[in-house]
């Protein structure tokens, strides 16, 4: 392992009971290498909509020495993306967005590609739009990728014709949701998502660094010590949604029992191919 970054994770656990004694002192041996003076992790586990762990271990800031805790906040990366669908289908079940919409419909100014790109193609990962990720070093800390993006003139593949990760299309799809809400994307998904279900802690931010005092940060191995090791600068794509094991824990049973209603659960839940 070359790099080791403060995460969090969340499990939903199903079948015959379990005694929470038991699977506390499980998950703490499983967890047992994150000590007390090294970056650490966080994990979380619930059955039936019952939280059974809720545990932090390790530190969330080495220079500081600020031990994780069950108040962290997590920079989750691309597992924004969830998020960012659920945003998106929101609207569809508003009647504001049709998946099958042309993307220019939205966003006008970019480049004609000579394919209809939709908004489907966007979430499914089959949109053929280039992944910002792979224009490094065009992309610096601080880089303004929507902007990059838009700049890119050709696609990888015609769009529908196959399958390839793209957080790009979900930058675009961010800013679709901003558009046609008329609020800003931190906005909705706090009013539309976070609030409803209520996940107190979770929010849509510039960067890791404006989280407050809780923030974890992510690190990579240096010999004997250890060195930031996360990409921060606002519009830098793919995770700028900050979070809690317990929050995330909430979001796993909202998806579970169907709470943000049949129409978006399903469709998040289908498979893309």
């Amino acid at each position: 392992m070359t790099g080791f970054k403060p995460f969090v994770a969340a499990a939903l656990l199903v079948g015959a009971p379990v005694y929470a004694q038991d699977i506390n002192a499980r998950v703490d041996s499983i967890f047992s290498f994150a000590t007390a003076t090294a970056p650490g992790c966080a994990v979380g586990v619930s059955q039936h909509d019952k939280v059974m762990v809720n545990k932090a271990y390790g530190l969330a800031d080495v220079d500081s020495k600020a031990p994780l805790t069950q108040s962290s906040l997590f920079d989750i990366g691309s597992t924004q993306k969830q998020f960012t669908a659920a945003a998106v289908l929101l609207l569809v079940e508003d009647g504001r967005i049709s998946l099958s919409d042309d993307i220019h419909k939205y966003i006008p100014e970019l480049p004609d590609y000579g394919h209809k790109i939709t908004v489907n193609h966007l979430l499914t990962h089959t949109s053929g739009v280039r992944d910002w990720t792979g224009m490094l070093p065009m992309a610096p800390e601080g880089t303004d990728v929507l902007t990059l993006i838009k700049r890119q003139r050709g696609l990888n593949f015609i769009p529908g014709d196959e399958w390839s990760y793209s957080t790009s299309g979900y930058e675009l799809a961010k800013d679709i949701v901003a558009r046609v809400s008329g609020m800003s994307f931190a906005d909705f998904t706090r009013k539309r998502l976070f609030q409803p279900l209520g996940m107190k802690s979770s929010a849509y931010v510039p960067d890791i660094l404006q989280a407050g005092p809780n923030a974890a940060l992510g690190y990579q191995k240096d010999g004997a010590n250890w060195k930031p090791f996360m990409r921060l600068g606002t519009n830098r794509g793919g995770g700028a949604i900050v979070s809690t094991i317990g929050d995330i824990l909430t979001w796993n049973d909202a998806l579970t029992s169907g709470k943000l209603g049949k129409t978006v659960t399903a469709k998040l839940q289908e498979p893309a191919a």
